[in-house]
């Protein structure tokens, strides 16, 4: 074998391949989520009357009102308006001439044939207008929405936490059970690309009358895709302790970049006012793209990248289980590790994303408010802030003792009652205090410490430890996590019902 120092030109190159990695394991959850119009479109309520067949679809990139807009031109419009008809004893035909009315007074189009101009209606009905821009016609307000909507987003996070969990405690707990994290992580990758292509395609069919059985297959395919991520994971943090302390910080960012990529999207799409089931499709085709060709530089790298091939270990053998002894001996070297990472994740937890979701501009009825504010600054500023902190933490100084980071993430508790008492709705019983430039900077330097905390940490676990604790400490980092993740939910949850 050569020396490590005659092949270690491919270093660029396996660095990008953690990069990616860490994008990769994160893919299924963000782009599962930030698909929200989509599995509300899938799961939306029958339309109006007993015989009414499924409506046209909504012109194609125009604004399309929600159901709340609709019952409030039921209301307000046709009273106000004689010339709208609208016939009680023929829903079918009344629920199509409005819509057709909304969509052309929403993309402000005088071609309607009324005698009030769309242009007209928009001024006279600024807010109930410019607020549904970003619903769709399928989409409901929470008091209406079917069981299978109002369950989804619940049902999934109960699945993701608590299947991730189960594989990576399994991954901790017998990892000899399991083949070599390099060729692990071969399976893992195959799988996810495959259950990720499946999951794109059904984004076509159409499941309006299958709705019991496309929600229980979505469950199905979300618990395969949280199992393989989970078991791709913990193949991760023990993969890299194979590789210099560095590499820690590439698989790390690579989440946030994930995130950065997803926010983005969320953002062009809405730009461009497509429809629910035209979202989904762009989504879960991205996602896919980027699994695949994850798959394929990984593969490639595996097969070509001397530096790589040297660095692991394909030595099945040298795996074993450490004994409780062993254990107590590396738990004193990382308790201060391990308790920053349990507080700089619970904190965050905490607020981000459920809390601080919530938070909105005084602006009202306005575009920047009603679609772009969350997706812009919560969604992406956080990502884009997070990011930065963990590539600073690169030219940070480790530091001799873990306690010194445990202090500062104490210190960061201080931005939750801060982050509370910004602009959250709705809100019941406490005071608004910040306003939104206040918020920014808030949710800027929270998101900037959590990057450079956790990175920072990470990187200084394995400098304290011998080679053969490295494996079993490395993958205690997601499992923490995932707790942390869990326990912290409860409290934002909480939290979101005091304000």
């Amino acid at each position: 074998m050569k020396a490590l120092a005659d092949i270690s030109d491919s270093y660029i190159i396996n660095s990008k391949v953690f990069y990616l990695l860490g994008i990769m394991v994160v893919v299924p959850i963000h782009f599962y989520l930030n698909s929200m119009d989509f599995w509300m479109f899938k799961f939306k309520p029958p339309p109006p009357g007993p015989n009414h067949p499924p409506g046209p679809p909504p012109p194609r990139g125009r604004i399309t009102p929600s159901t709340q807009v609709f019952n409030y031109f039921n209301k307000e419009l046709t009273t106000k308006h004689p010339e709208i008809k609208y016939n009680s004893e023929d829903t079918t035909s009344s629920f199509r001439a409005h819509e057709d009315l909304i969509y052309h007074v929403l993309n402000n189009d005088n071609s309607y044939q009324a005698k009030t101009p769309a242009k007209e209606l928009l001024q006279i009905y600024p807010i109930q207008l410019q607020g549904s821009v970003i619903i769709n016609s399928t989409t409901t307000s929470p008091d209406q929405r079917t069981p299978f909507q109002a369950n989804f987003v619940v049902a999934f996070s109960i699945n993701f936490k608590v299947v991730l969990l189960g594989s990576l405690l399994f991954c901790t707990m017998w990892p000899k059970k399991l083949p070599p994290p390099e060729r692990r992580l071969k399976l893992c990758l195959t799988a996810l690309c495959i259950l990720f292509s499946v999951v794109t395609l059904l984004t076509q069919i159409d499941t309006e009358k299958e709705q019991t059985l496309f929600f229980v297959g979505s469950m199905i395919f979300a618990t395969m895709l949280n199992c393989f991520t989970g078991l791709a994971l913990a193949s991760l943090y023990e993969l890299i302790t194979k590789f210099p302390c560095s590499y820690y910080a590439s698989l790390q960012s690579g989440n946030n970049i994930c995130g950065i990529l997803s926010a983005v999207l969320q953002i062009i799409l809405l730009s461009f006012r497509l429809r629910p089931n035209e979202n989904g499709a762009i989504q879960f085709s991205v996602g896919c793209f980027i699994l695949i060709f994850t798959t394929i530089y990984y593969f490639v790298v595996f097969k070509n990248s001397k530096y790589f091939i040297y660095r692991i270990d394909t030595n099945h053998e040298d795996q074993r289980n450490l004994s409780t002894a062993e254990w107590m001996q590396i738990i004193p070297k990382t308790k201060w590790f391990y308790a920053t990472i349990i507080f700089v994740e619970g904190t965050t937890h905490i607020v981000y994303p459920g809390l601080a979701a919530l938070v909105v501009t005084p602006l009202r009825g306005t575009l920047w408010r009603d679609v772009y504010f969350v997706p812009v600054v919560t969604y992406l500023g956080y990502q884009v802030c997070c990011l930065i902190g963990r590539e600073s933490a690169r030219i940070v100084k480790t530091p001799k003792t873990g306690l010194i980071l445990f202090i500062l993430s104490a210190i960061r508790i201080v931005f939750v009652p801060l982050l509370i008492f910004c602009n959250a709705q709705p809100r019941k019983h406490l005071p608004v205090l910040f306003g939104n430039t206040t918020y920014i900077i808030l949710l800027s330097i929270f998101a900037f410490s959590e990057g450079i905390l956790i990175n920072t940490t990470i990187v200084a676990i394995p400098k304290k430890l011998k080679q053969d604790e490295k494996v079993a400490a490395m993958i205690m980092v997601p499992l923490i996590s995932t707790i942390t993740l869990t326990m912290a939910t409860g409290l934002n949850i909480f939290l979101t019902n005091i304000i």
